[in-house]
């Protein structure tokens, strides 16, 4: 490349229609010129089929060169608008009925879909999904414990009445702190 005054290389990721899943190797794949080579590479969309299977491309960039390969992959998206979602993909951020905040702390809590997400200052938990979630008449209640959090909470179903939720964080990881939230639950 460099003896071309090449930045990169463009190729087709697959030379033919991919195969669906179990199939753990697709014949035509041009993805192994990278690993083969040692060049970093990046795949970009570039359109689909006419049955809506999405069609890409590669860009094959110089040794140690990733910043410059990961900005002409940002440019092309970015003129062509090619990448759409998956139908399959669920929504990032789903619809929360239920809210507890102190003006500080954020909980909210999406008991059909069975997920939640705590935040606050240099707190950030995400969505989680909880299997284990409980949903009574009176109370959305539940525990979860991973390499990072154990987060307990209990929320009244009810908004209307005087109940108070409660929500406790425990960070568990190297100088992690708890955090404990009560309030009533207010209408998204």
């Amino acid at each position: 490349m460099e003896d071309n005054h090449l930045d990169g290389l463009i190729y087709p990721t697959i030379r033919q229609k991919p195969i669906f899943v179990p199939a753990t190797n697709q014949a035509g794949s041009n993805c192994r010129v990278s690993a083969q080579s040692g060049l970093p590479a990046i795949s970009v969309p570039v359109g689909f089929t006419a049955d809506g299977i999405p069609v890409g491309m590669e860009f094959l960039g110089r040794e140690f060169a990733e910043g410059d390969l990961l900005e002409i992959a940002f440019s092309w998206e970015q003129a062509t608008h090619h990448r759409r979602p998956p139908t399959t993909t669920p929504e990032i951020d789903p619809h929360w009925p239920y809210r507890v905040t102190d003006g500080v702390a954020t909980f909210v809590i999406n008991p059909d879909l069975q997920q939640f997400r705590f935040t606050a200052p240099n707190v950030e938990t995400y969505a989680y999904l909880d299997p284990g979630m409980n949903v009574s008449k009176e109370w959305i209640s539940g525990e979860l414990k991973d390499s990072r959090w154990h987060i307990h909470y209990k929320v009244p179903v009810d908004k209307s009445k005087s109940k108070s939720a409660s929500i406790f964080v425990d960070n568990l990881w190297i100088g992690g702190g708890t955090y404990n939230l009560y309030g009533a639950p207010i209408s998204q």
